[in-house]
């Protein structure tokens, strides 16, 4: 008759100890679990340092001219599976090529010395690399390295292209930098600059959080 009585027991502490071990657990209404679903993505930018953390998929800037010339229009950054893809759409240019590149700074102010854009600074360069061509390995080309355009002889440049090496977010970051065109055509040798000219449009690069 003892036995039953035993095992009775046994069950009932067991069942007891068993739920206090579930009530000690905190009751955090699921903010752990929220919390360990917040962390950002490689895509993602914090937004006006609030930790509210948005998707940055397109960027858009708006060409404005430069010591006086005539230079306008818009360009958008997309990205893709091949880094970001640029539609351009800019008129105001003489016709041939003029070099084009993202700058290290989100400003189209004048420099120090009075130089038209000249507060954009260089070619953004994160990477420490010489000036190259597009088209060549990353070791070999800044960041903001996006070639020539193409200006017809109406004084105007459309079209769109992949660039691997810009990025809408991390160290390659464009976002708020400073997109520049230049009177001259980027001869891809010349240190640091390609020997582009000067600085006759510039836009500041605006990421569109969705």
């Amino acid at each position: 008759m003892l036995r039953p009585l035993v095992l009775s027991s046994f069950l009932f502490a067991f069942t007891v100890v068993s739920g206090c071990s579930r009530n000690d657990e905190p009751d955090d209404g699921g903010r752990a679990s929220a919390a360990n679903e917040d962390v950002a993505s490689p895509d993602s930018h914090m937004v006006d340092g609030e930790g509210v953390r948005e998707l940055i998929t397109v960027a858009r800037v708006a060409i404005e001219p430069l010591g006086g010339s005539e230079v306008s229009g818009s360009v958008t950054f997309a990205r893709s599976s091949q880094g970001v893809r640029l539609t351009y759409n800019i008129v105001g240019l003489g016709s041939g090529r003029h070099g084009f590149h993202v700058h290290e700074t989100g400003s189209c102010e004048d420099g120090d010395d009075g130089t038209p854009g000249g507060a954009a600074g260089g070619h953004f360069n994160p990477a420490g690399a010489p000036h190259g061509a597009p088209d060549r390995a990353v070791t070999f080309r800044h960041a903001g390295d996006l070639g020539n355009l193409f200006v017809l002889p109406d004084g105007s440049a459309a079209g769109t292209f992949s660039d691997p090496l810009a990025e809408l977010d991390g160290e390659n970051s464009i976002i708020g930098r400073a997109l520049m065109i230049h009177a001259e055509e980027d001869d891809f040798a010349t240190q640091p600059t390609g020997n582009a000219g000067a600085r006759i449009g510039c836009g500041v690069i605006t990421g569109v959080e969705v």
